[in-house]
C-alpha cells in the first residue's frame, strides 16, 4: 500500500450493471438459505485492500488474461497493486472508474500484453463492477486502520503504534543498532502565544513534513504529543549516528517558515539513545526524553546522548 498518491477521477457514465451488494439481492422467500448465500459475492469476504484486488487480479487474469490491475483511492491516498507477472514494455492499460451507489470510489487500471480490444473493454468495465460494494467495505477498514495508527494533523504515525504489537513497525525490528530520538520544537508555546493555534499548526506540519523528508524509507517518525516526536532509526552505528542526528539538528535550524506573511524560526533539542536487547520500547523513549529534557536545561538546540 502507498500512501500520497490520490486519483483524480473523470467523467463516466456506467454500463447499465447488475450490483451483487447483499442490499440488491431480493431471493425468493422460498429459496433455501443455500441458495441466497451463492448470490453474494465471495470478493465480500476479503475486508483487507491489498488481498481484495489480488483475488479480483487473479480473476481478471483467468478471464481476459490481464497481468495487473492496480486501484488508486479517490478520496484517500490509498493505492494498492498486484502483478500477475511482470507486464511487458509494450503493454497497454485500460482504466476504469470504480464505482458504488453512484460515489466514486476511485480508479481500477488494468494491463495486459497486447491492446484490449473494444468488446474486451466493455466486458471488463461491466466486470470490474462486481467490485464496487467490496471495495466500498474494504476502503472503510482501510481508513479506520490508518486512522488508528495516524496523527491527524500531521499525517505522521501517532503513539499508538509504539503501544500496540499489532500496529507497531518496530515489532519485528532487532535492537542492535536501532536508534531512537526524541526532540520537540523550542519555545513551541511562544509561537502559539505570538502567532496564534493557526500559526502553531502550520509550525508542527513544517516540522513533521521537515523531518519525514531526511529519514530514510526504513526509519518511521511518530508524532508523540504535542510538539514532541519520536523517530526510530534503524541499522544506525554510533559513528554514523551522531552525523545524522547533527545533520537533523541543523537542518531544522535553517528552516524558515512563511506563516500568514510572517517568517518564524524554529530550532530543535533532541535527546537520542540507542535501544538495549530485550528493552521494552517504553523504557528506550523515557531515556531519550531524559536526554531531551537534559538538553532543554543546558540552553535547547542542542544532541545529547544518553
Amino acid at each position: 500500500m502507498t500512501f500520497g498518491e490520490l486519483f483524480d477521477a473523470k467523467e463516466y457514465n456506467p454500463p447499465a450493471r447488475g450490483d451483487c451488494s447483499v442490499h440488491h439481492v431480493e431471493a425468493p422467500v422460498e429459496a433455501p438459505v443455500e441458495a441466497r448465500v451463492e448470490l453474494i459475492d465471495p470478493l465480500y469476504q476479503y475486508l483487507d485492500l491489498q488481498t481484495l484486488i489480488e483475488k479480483a487480479s487473479a480473476r481478471f487474469a483467468k478471464s481476459h488474461a490481464t497481468q495487473s490491475v492496480r486501484f488508486r483511492a479517490a478520496d484517500f491516498p490509498f493505492c494498492v497493486e498486484h502483478r500477475v507477472c511482470e507486464p511487458a514494455a509494450d503493454s497497454s492499460e485500460l482504466s476504469l472508474p470504480l464505482e458504488f451507489k453512484n460515489r466514486v470510489l476511485g480508479t481500477l487500471t488494468l494491463s495486459h500484453g497486447r491492446r484490449f480490444s473494444i468488446r474486451e473493454s466493455k466486458a471488463l468495465s461491466s466486470e470490474a463492477q462486481v467490485l464496487g460494494g467490496p471495495c466500498h467495505n474494504a476502503l472503510l477498514y482501510a481508513q479506520a486502520c490508518y486512522s488508528a495508527c495516524h496523527d491527524e494533523l500531521t499525517g505522521l504515525f501517532n503513539r499508538a503504534v509504539l503501544k500496540s504489537p499489532l500496529l507497531s513497525p518496530l515489532a519485528h525490528t532487532t535492537p542492535a543498532d536501532l536508534v531512537l530520538l526524541v526532540c520537540d520544537i523550542d519555545h513551541f508555546k511562544l509561537i502559539n502565544d505570538n502567532h496564534g493555534h493557526a500559526a502553531g499548526d502550520a509550525v508542527l506540519r513544517h516540522f513533521a513534513a521537515k523531518l519525514q523528508s531526511i529519514i530514510s524509507d526504513d526509519d518511521i517518525v511518530v508524532r508523540y504529543g504535542g510538539d514532541e516526536f519520536v523517530i526510530a532509526v534503524s541499522n544506525c552505528h554510533a559513528g554514523n549516528g551522531i552525523e545524522f542526528v547533527e545533520n537533523l539538528r541543523r537542518s531544522i535550524e535553517s528552516c524558515r517558515i512563511e506563516v500568514q506573511g510572517e517568517t518564524i524560526d524554529i530550532t530543535t533539542t533532541i535527546g537520542v539513545t540507542a535501544r538495549r536487547s530485550e528493552e521494552p520500547i517504553e523504557n528506550t523513549i523515557l531515556r531519550a526524553d531524559t536526554a531531551l529534557l537534559e538538553g532543554k536545561k543546558a540552553g535547547r538546540n542542542r544532541v545529547v546522548w544518553l
